[in-house]
């Protein structure tokens, strides 16, 4: 039997802000009073408040000159962790619901826009709950406030995916408090932090890979529709690129979201040398993707067009992963 366990949040527009210190590089934290309830089918459990965060805002982390992204993290608790009336945590507990969104290629974190989050999970029965793989693509996402502009921010947040027999869905629509992480003219430093260049290019610590041949595939599934881009450096040798024993690059973007703007976005290379395959991969924090139709019927067909540009992070080490730029496929290659 399929068991479902549904989450259901709306955030009350009360709340009492809190912040906190610098020492990790999170600059702002706040909380609201939640209204709502979390059902598996056979308990019904209640929610008594949410935090919110920002990080890399005003004194971003660097590693070999390259900052950091701004990041907004959001928490959704149980009735387990109790607030006080000015709004600390009192005691200790897990979130319900936690997922990041990264600061995007304006700077705005994709501010009144629906796209996917960088990170999501969710925290039931005393299980930390992730989806499958590709994590993030079973998530939206919308703010109606940019958190680099004002400390109140509206957002909207829904999930649903299944793993073995259980069905996971969810909504979270309210409101979190982030003071002290405001720019002047509500715009951080936009990310990846690099021009978008000519044509596509891939850096993969000190070699540069300039591919020219394309292949896309659409997955539909439950709960997923995507489609997943793999560039080649030479022909693809097999019927499925997800099969091709070849260097390649491979990106994804929803199906739902092919309107030209912009959408966090990951890359994986596969770097073939002799019989083994080296797998570098950057998270969707640290890149985005921007796609559309193209009709183009007196080229032989429809198209998509797009582009693609990331700069991976987290390390001195990572960041020697890097690149992007634009392309244009056939849809003869799905």
């Amino acid at each position: 039997m399929i068991r479902t366990v549904a989450i259901i949040l709306i955030l009350s527009v009360f709340s009492a802000a809190i912040s906190c210190g610098n020492e990790k590089n999170t600059e702002t934290s706040g909380f609201s009073g939640p209204v709502g309830q979390l059902s598996t089918g056979y308990t019904v459990l209640e929610f008594s408040g949410t935090t919110g965060s920002t990080s890399n805002m005003l004194n971003p982390i660097t590693w070999n000159d390259i900052p950091m992204p701004g990041i907004l993290e959001v928490q959704v608790y149980g009735t387990d962790v109790q607030f006080d009336n000015r709004g600390y945590i009192t005691g200790f507990g897990r979130p319900v619901i936690k997922f990041t969104l990264p600061c995007g290629p304006d700077g705005d974190f994709f501010v009144d826009r629906t796209v996917i989050p960088s990170t999501f999970s969710i925290h039931v029965d005393g299980v930390d709950i992730f989806p499958p793989v590709p994590f993030s693509t079973f998530a939206r996402v919308r703010l109606l406030d940019n958190p680099a502009d004002t400390p109140d921010v509206d957002f909207e947040f829904s999930f649903a995916f299944s793993k073995g027999e259980t069905e996971y869905q969810g909504e979270v629509v309210g409101m979190i408090s982030v003071p002290g992480g405001q720019v002047r003219g509500g715009v951080i430093e936009s990310y990846p932090p690099l021009e978008m260049p000519d044509s596509l290019t891939f850096h993969v610590y000190g070699e540069v890979y300039k591919p020219g041949y394309f292949r896309i595939v659409e997955e539909q599934m439950e709960y997923l529709h995507q489609f997943v881009i793999f560039a080649f450096m030479e022909p693809c040798r097999v019927s499925d690129p997800r099969k091709a024993e070849q260097t390649c690059f491979s990106f994804s973007i929803p199906g739902d979201m092919l309107d030209g703007k912009p959408v966090p976005a990951g890359v994986t290379a596969y770097i073939c040398q002799d019989e083994d395959t080296l797998t570098y991969t950057s998270s969707n924090a640290f890149g985005y993707i921007t796609m559309e139709y193209l009709n183009a019927d007196s080229m032989g067909g429809d198209f998509v067009k797009g582009k693609i540009l990331f700069q991976n992070n987290g390390s001195q080490n990572n960041v020697g992963f890097f690149g992007g730029g634009p392309f244009e496929i056939s849809l003869k290659n799905i």
